[in-house]
């Protein structure tokens, strides 16, 4: 079988467009991104939707431009007294805080700088994750793919939410670079300057979390295979790959890593552990392939890089053995069964099949769309690009089987596999206007959308739910009694300063709205606030004001509207959480009478 490394062209006019036109489509797009999400009044664009980590991210950020190090990545508000470490890299805190710094020295006040940076930050990385889309789909279809993958891609962007204003968590940045990656391998054939950018994101994208581990090994396997399978033809790819990986993975690991720390191992963060591997990685294989006798043949090239597999294997084995368990093997059983258990984002495809079987549509199925599409293409004619985006693909689709948060990578991925099958069809149908043509056409844009399965799954929703005689659960959350807004904090700022108790849910909101600190937030390093925290929450009200005692709480505060609110209730009903629910609080919680918007605010009478 031969890899061709080019894309399907119905002429040599078919792939002119150049970077210039792909960045004005992801301009215009962006903009459209803006409206849509200001269709509600600019003035609320900041206001934030309900995702706890953006909040604390931004909380994170005022630390540090408040004076807290670099290298200091405590949260001492949340938890027990000192706080704990987050996981969390300064590459995301360091442009959100030049944004609202640059904003300060416009004139903005603080409060509109955050909100423009709020603003700013995710629509610059949308920009960026739909122009490396742009050129993915270009290389894999032509022009004909450029339409088909701006609105396809766009729509599907919208739906995971993590462009959206105020969305500062990584996640948006670990997408883009992953995408951006993508770009820079099915581009680097003739030059060795794209392989080497996308060994640079994929070292960044290592260094702000772990992710998106599995998406640098797909790109590092796609750099050596190709190498494998192609020889010389790859060298670039191979060689800019591995050097731009280990190059950056250390200079990243000298600006984030603070020297006391660098022999320290971490599994769930970047540490010695990830440099280490990386930088045997990347500097083994561009070494096999600088080594001119080792890439003239397919065995040698084999061999070789077998032997760095196994090096890179051998160090994590025994350098690292305590990075082989599962990444939350840290966190305490009580917490896994009682809190991790219930993560939405946490959940598997069987927990999904149990829980809400109609979504298996949308996560699921949908992909397996662009990846028959992706496999019928190879089918008739083996390219690189096709076989790059369908390993990501892949790769996307094995983690959002173990963790629906997968489906944050895995959607936006799929829209560059249906772009091509709608560009094919559309040069079909161009060439023959037939009524069948133009019915395949017509299907693949529907097919396409994201929102056409959404459709689907809720449809499928109502008709389990009808045969249950049961009314049909919502799709979608409903943040807005769920307590994040600032509104609802109001009355909480208004309180002395102290310590609250309050569900895991409210902690981020807490610390990024009032000047306490709270015991719990959902992070998987607070161990010990959380464990009271949830404790306490789901213990009998006596027993809770013993397990606090000497935990220095002054204030407990309640969500009736919060999600994780009812989740307590119902495994503890005779719980404190239970009597809070009922707003029957024991005595040694006297009620605020302020104004608390949607919380439910107690002083603790000592």
């Amino acid at each position: 079988m031969t890899i061709t490394s080019s894309v399907a062209r119905p002429s040599p006019a078919s792939t002119t467009a150049g970077p210039k036109r792909i960045f004005a489509a992801a301009a215009l797009a962006t903009f459209v991104l803006l409206l849509l999400y200001a269709s509600s009044g600019f003035s609320a664009l900041h206001e934030g939707r309900g995702d706890n980590d953006s909040m604390l991210r931004l909380v994170e950020v005022r630390d540090l431009l408040g004076g807290q190090g670099w290298f200091d990545l405590h949260q001492v508000r949340m938890g027990l007294t000192g706080g704990f470490v987050m996981h969390w890299s300064r590459l995301i805190d360091a442009p959100i805080a030049g944004l609202i710094w640059l904003s300060k020295a416009l004139g903005a006040g603080p409060e509109r700088a955050e909100h423009i940076a709020a603003t700013v930050w995710p629509l610059l990385l949308f920009f960026g994750a739909l122009s490396s889309i742009l050129f993915v789909a270009r290389r894999l279809a032509g022009d004909a793919a450029l339409l088909p993958a701006a609105v396809i891609a766009t729509t599907s962007l919208y739906y995971v939410g993590i462009f959206a204003p105020s969305a500062l968590d990584h996640h948006n940045a670990q997408l883009t670079l992953t995408l951006a990656m993508l770009a820079g391998l099915v581009g680097s054939q003739r030059s060795l300057w794209p392989a080497a950018g996308a060994g640079a994101t994929a070292a960044l994208m290592l260094a702000i979390g772990m992710e998106t581990a599995p998406y640098v090994a797909v790109g590092g396997l796609c750099a050596a295979l190709a190498f494998l399978w192609r020889g010389e033809e790859e060298v670039p790819t191979a060689v800019g790959f591995g050097l731009g990986f280990a190059i950056t993975v250390g200079v990243v690991f000298v600006a984030t890593i603070p020297a006391s720390s660098w022999m320290q191992p971490a599994c769930d963060a970047f540490s010695v552990v990830q440099w280490a591997i990386a930088t045997l990685a990347g500097f083994g294989l561009a070494a096999i392939t600088a080594i001119k006798p080792l890439s003239r043949s397919i065995m040698r090239r084999a061999v070789a890089l077998a032997l760095l597999g196994a090096a890179a294997a051998s160090l994590l084995v025994f350098a690292f053995p305590q990075c082989h368990a599962d990444p939350y093997a840290m966190v305490d059983p009580w917490l896994k069964a009682n809190w991790l258990a219930g993560v939405s984002e946490a959940q598997s495809a069987w927990d999904l099949s149990q829980n809400k079987p109609a979504e298996l549509v949308t996560y699921y199925a949908y992909p397996l769309l662009g990846v028959a599409v992706l496999l019928a293409r190879l089918w008739r004619q083996p390219r690189r690009t096709d076989l790059f985006v369908l390993a990501m693909l892949l790769a996307a689709y094995v983690v959002t089987l173990w963790q629906v948060r997968g489906s944050l990578f895995l959607f936006p991925l799929t829209a560059i596999a249906l772009a091509s099958w709608i560009a094919d069809a559309r040069r079909k149908a161009s060439a023959m206007p037939t009524t069948k043509h133009m019915l395949v056409m017509a299907g693949s844009w529907i097919g396409s959308f994201i929102v056409s399965w959404i459709a689907l799954s809720v449809g499928i929703n109502a008709g389990l739910a009808a045969i249950k005689g049961e009314t049909a659960s919502a799709m979608m959350p409903d943040n807005t009694t769920s307590c994040y807004d600032k509104r609802d904090y109001a009355g909480l700022a208004q309180e002395p300063t102290g310590r609250v108790l309050a569900p895991t849910n409210l902690g981020s909101a807490i610390l990024l709205y009032t000047s306490h600190s709270a015991f719990a937030g959902p992070y998987h390093r607070n161990h010990d606030g959380n464990r009271l925290a949830l404790q306490a929450l789901m213990a009998e009200p006596e027993a809770a004001r013993s397990l606090l005692q000497g935990s220095g709480v002054t204030l407990v505060v309640w969500c009736p509207g919060n999600p994780e609110s009812a989740s307590l209730v119902v495994r503890a009903p005779e719980s404190l959480a239970a009597e809070l629910a009922r707003k029957a609080a024991p005595a040694w919680l006297q009620p605020t009478k302020a104004a608390n918007g949607k919380l439910d605010i107690y002083r603790v009478i000592p």
